[in-house]
């Protein structure tokens, strides 16, 4: 009974749904996301990972420098070549800035 336990188990395993942001919290997402690639600051990002088995996900943190935003792919590609969806980044701080916008 392998393949019904692990179902279980997948069944059980937990998701968050993923946070809603309004116009203004966007809109100062955008504006930090600017200021960091111009003044070359690091930032820390709060972002929604969608599961792929089931509906919802998990939120994390990443730190890192962005190298540029593609605004074709709607991605924000970091300095170590990983590639973050816009609409996925919650939350972002730099040192001038705060993560007092993370609705939870």
């Amino acid at each position: 009974m392998t393949g019904y336990e692990d179902a279980v188990k997948e069944a059980s395993r937990f998701v968050a749904e993923k946070p809603l942001l309004d116009d203004h919290e966007v809109e100062r997402i955008n504006q930090i996301l600017r200021d960091a690639i111009e003044f070359d600051d690091a930032v820390d990002l709060i972002i929604f990972e969608p599961d792929l088995h089931k509906s919802g996900g998990r939120v994390s943190r990443v730190t890192s420098r962005i190298k540029k935003i593609d605004e074709t792919e709607r991605k924000l590609v970091l300095e170590n070549g990983r590639q973050i969806i816009l609409e996925n980044i919650i939350g972002i701080k730099t040192e001038d800035s705060s993560l007092d916008q993370v609705p939870w």
